[in-house]
């Protein structure tokens, strides 16, 4: 079931204030590195310090969420385990259909030709129809920070909406994936947005659908280099 809280809040503050014009927020940093600070690697022996075993050894699946209002935007993290292999969980986050926002109604979503510092630069166009529709544009940028793209072991993945509703001035994160062993590996993201009647609920609630998409979506292998 869709969402609906950052779709009914949009709405809401636009049929209280008129409609928004489209704004222009580029990229602008560099696209290999996390956007936004979420920390260092912190990949050990047995894990990362989002990710370890239990005291029987077993790596237990779930996500730490975490929230914070800035003076200009809203701030949510999470981390924790997926018992997935990383090639699977970095081939689901290259599935473009399933890491449509929840709160999406219509997309279109296009692969671009990446810098020569990413694997991967998706340009992809999102509305939410409502009272009135809201339309925005986000970049996403793909690279392989440790290992290989054929044997990856650090994934970064940044993201930013570019383009579009003023309602959303900005948005921004990063995730960052470590493999931990062949079954396990490591997710870590941190989500910052400005928005219309938004919450630290649904800020987090975004990470939180991130990580199930990542968990539990089907992998498109066949974007993996």
């Amino acid at each position: 079931m869709k969402n609906l809280s950052l779709a009914f809040a949009l709405t809401v503050a636009m049929a209280l204030s008129g409609c928004g014009k489209d704004i222009l927020t580029p990229f602008g940093a560099l696209t290999d590195e996390p956007i936004i600070d979420i920390g260092k690697e912190t990949r050990g022996p047995t894990g990362t310090d989002v990710c370890q075993p239990d005291a029987n050894g077993a790596y237990i699946e779930g996500v730490n969420l975490t929230s914070r209002e800035e003076e200009n935007f809203i701030r949510a993290d999470g981390g924790g385990c997926i018992n997935r292999n990383i090639k699977d969980v970095w081939a689901a986050a290259l599935n473009q259909n399933l890491m449509v926002w929840n709160t999406v109604d219509e997309s279109r979503l296009e692969q671009r030709t990446p810098p020569s510092v990413n694997t991967h630069y998706f340009h992809n166009y999102y509305q939410v129809n409502e009272f009135i529709k809201v339309k925005w544009f986000m970049d996403w940028y793909h690279s392989v920070k440790r290992g290989t793209p054929q044997a990856p072991e650090t994934v970064v993945i940044n993201y930013k909406k570019t383009e579009g509703t003023s309602y959303i001035p900005y948005w921004e994160g990063a995730i960052r994936l470590e493999k931990v062993n062949e079954q396990v590996t490591s997710f870590r993201m941190g989500n910052q947005i400005k928005a219309s009647r938004q919450n630290e609920d649904d800020v987090k609630g975004a990470v939180s659908d991130v990580y199930v998409k990542l968990q539990t979506g089907e992998p498109d292998r066949s974007k993996l280099p």
